[in-house]
Parts: C-alpha cells; structure tokens; sequence
C-alpha cells in the first residue's frame, strides 16, 4: 500500500439522553458487600460515575450500520471483506484481518462521561436521601417445569440521565473518492440514527437502553 497520510480530523461531539432505563454492566465482581444488585451500572475508578464505554458504543453503531448493509451480516461475527469500497471495513476496520489494505481505522469513540446535570442530580437524590439509580429485579420461567428461578435485581440508569459523548473521524490521503469526508459523515449519521431505534447495553429486547443523540456540528481539529 502507499504511504498513508493523515489529511483530515473531524470532530463530533453531545449527549447522549437516556429514554428508557439503561444498563451496560461492570464486572460482578465489583459490586460491593452488602449491595442489593446482581449486576451494577460499569463506573470509573476514580469518581465512581456510570460512563458508556466507547467500545460499546462503537460495537453498537458497528452492528447497527452491519444489519442496515446488505451483504454485511455473515454469521456471528462482525463483518470483514477484501473489498476497498466497503464503508464497514474502511471506518471501523476489517474484523479480525491481520492484513489488508484499509489503512487504520477512520473511527475514533471516546468512552461517554456521565454528564454534569447527570452528576448534579445524583447529588440532589443523594442530599436528601433518595436513590438516584434504578433497581429492577427480573425472574424467569422455566418452561418444561413452570417453576420461577432465582429472581435477579439489575441496577440501571434512569431515564432522562444524560452522558457526553465525543467521536473523532480521520481521512487519510488514500480516502480517493470524490468527497468521502461527506460520504463518511452520513454513514457515521446514519448508524447514530439506527442506534436510536435499537438499544444500548444489555437487555434491549425486555424494553432496556433506548437512547437519543443530541449531535452538534462536526468540527475541523
């Protein structure tokens, strides 16, 4: 491949408002003694706020724009191919292709913050002894025997919660369509779009994550 060069950076950066309880789950581990949850919202180490890490995120609007494509979907693994013109494999990079000719990723996502009217908030509840985060516990029914299991309680992040977000996308010199700057953005659009209409984090198909996008302006960096 020729010599790569970085030509452009474009920044796009909001919220992230949540519309129906979310949870993406830290490792159960975490959980301290005592807590009434089997599974906790994944916090930062150093203030102990939920963030919306950017793998996920970028895994999401991934599979998102994947199941839009046709073609793209070719088992349980993300896509990958060998075909330069391919917008999966040129923004997010070839699943799992040590060689290829791609170049590097031209999508940058950064892990989502919980905002500042988020942690205003949670201090509010906090202040006058009220939970903040959601405790939803679920049980299931085994259908040969019809007898409930063990209930589980999921501690999730309650609507109208708000986390910033920030995405980075690069053109190289080897982006040579005749404007893929513009071609790239509407691609990046479009899966923040699907996204909106599917679920973040886990549990999305018993009514978690529904999420909207509140984007600005793509900025030059």
């Amino acid at each position: 491949m020729a010599n790569i060069t970085l030509t452009k950076s474009l920044r796009l950066a909001g919220q992230i408002e949540v519309i129906t309880p979310l949870l993406i789950g830290g490792s159960e581990e975490s959980l301290s003694i005592g807590s009434a949850a089997d599974r906790s919202f994944i916090r930062d180490s150093i203030d102990g706020y939920p963030y919306i890490p950017g793998s996920s995120l970028k895994g999401k609007l991934r599979s998102c724009l994947e199941e839009s494509t046709p073609g793209k979907i070719t088992g349980n693994e993300p896509h990958r191919c060998d075909d330069v013109k391919c917008p999966i494999c040129t923004i997010f990079g070839p699943h799992k292709k040590a060689e290829h000719n791609f170049g590097p990723t031209r999508l940058l996502m950064r892990d989502a913050a919980f905002s500042q009217e988020s942690i205003n908030a949670l201090k509010v509840a906090q202040s006058a002894g009220k939970p903040y985060f959601e405790l939803k516990t679920e049980n299931w029914i085994d259908r040969r025997t019809r007898v409930a299991g063990s209930p589980r309680t999921f501690e999730r992040v309650p609507k109208s919660a708000k986390f910033d977000f920030e995405l980075v996308l690069r053109i190289f010199n080897v982006d040579d369509k005749d404007d893929p700057e513009e071609d790239f953005k509407a691609f990046v659009i479009k899966g923040l779009r699907l996204v909106e209409n599917s679920y973040l984090g886990s549990n999305g198909s018993r009514g978690y994550g529904k999420v909207k996008f509140h984007d600005g302006d793509w900025q030059q960096l």
